[in-house]
């Protein structure tokens, strides 16, 4: 039997975030936790959740606002929970800084000047924090240049950027102190077969293009596109759900994407996926790992919705259209045989 260690936490302070970020609700920050908590859950023998009746978080996260953004610290951390034989043990309290400009869904919110930097990804800064909780340090500093040896999301400062994936760094330290999951198998969505538009702006159009899909759409006004693709994993149990796609513009901008057990909601992700502008003709390709934290047997086929706009925003071109290139979705499974650790 494969054995997964149980790992409590809590959110406090929800409401203080919310009084003073009025770009985030309280559906969105607990979005974000649950985003950055499966992040890690993705790569490792972990399984996140809340605590039962009479037992104590072991991740205690925190929201807290003094009216003055901490300069050049968006979190702190004190303490870490480590795995061992008989379960984990110890405990860590993430502390995050409500004062700064946070974000959730990058291109759409709005935000005051910064006077204090960001404004800053808050899944970023939940996840870089829920690291330090599991051990993790930030990557080591090379003697010679003064520089990271490498980059990773328990990188100290990020900037402005939209980072919700892990980096090699961070899978492997993860993996040296808490384990390695092990998979059973990936199953694929036919895309050509399944793939519908089930919502969209005049003149949006989906096409299929060989394997994959194509999404077009005019940028003035601003359209919107939702489409679903059906993954056949009935009966698995779910880990992670890969998505690889290319924002061949600049204007095309994946928002959101929810997951369904047929009709029952697993999850949602803020993907936040856009071109920078220096990736060319070509457009930028995106190879995501999302993971589900309740880890789900399905009981029927997955259901895999995803939301994104066409605009023209922050000085981009003035191209007249944007596309979006669908290559692949793919559900990672677990082995059949796998036990939580009570």
């Amino acid at each position: 039997m494969k054995r997964f260690e149980r790992i409590t936490y809590a959110v406090f302070g929800v409401d203080v975030i919310t009084s003073v970020r009025p770009n985030l609700d309280e559906e969105k920050v607990y979005l974000a936790v649950r985003e950055a908590l499966s992040l890690w859950s993705t790569v490792t023998p972990l399984s996140f959740g809340a605590p039962r009746a009479g037992e104590e978080p072991l991740l205690r996260i925190r929201f807290e606002s003094d009216g003055q953004p901490s300069l050049g610290e968006l979190g702190a951390t004190s303490g870490f929970v480590s795995s061992t034989p008989t379960g984990p043990t110890g405990g860590a309290d993430i502390t995050i800084d409500s004062d700064n400009l946070l974000f959730l869904d990058r291109y759409l919110e709005s935000f005051p000047i910064a006077v204090h930097g960001g404004p800053f990804d808050l899944i970023a800064v939940i996840a870089h924090e829920i690291g330090h909780g599991l051990g993790l340090e930030h990557p080591p500093i090379d003697p010679v240049t003064g520089q990271e040896t490498e980059s990773g999301m328990m990188s100290p400062s990020k900037g402005t950027a939209v980072i919700r994936q892990l980096y090699p760094y961070d899978i492997r330290e993860v993996q040296r102190r808490h384990g390695a999951i092990q998979l059973g198998g990936a199953v694929n969505a036919n895309l050509p077969e399944t793939g519908r538009l089930i919502d969209a702006s005049s003149g949006v159009h989906l096409q299929t293009a060989g394997s994959g899909l194509v999404v077009s759409g005019p940028t003035e006004p601003t359209s919107r596109a939702v489409f679903d693709v059906l993954v056949p994993a009935k009966n698995s149990w779910a880990n992670a759900l890969r998505l690889q796609f290319t924002t061949v513009t600049q204007n095309v901008f994946v928002n959101r994407l929810d997951v369904f057990d047929g009709i029952f909601p697993l999850q949602q992700f803020a993907i936040s996926a856009r071109n920078s502008g220096d990736e060319g003709l070509a457009g930028k390709s995106w190879d995501l790992l999302l993971g589900f934290l309740s880890r789900p047997r399905l009981a029927n086929d997955m259901l895999v919705r995803t939301e994104l706009y066409f605009t023209k925003k922050d000085g981009q071109p003035q191209s007249d259209f944007g596309v979006l290139q669908l290559a692949g979705v793919t559900a990672e499974t677990l082995p059949p045989a796998f036990e939580f650790h009570a």
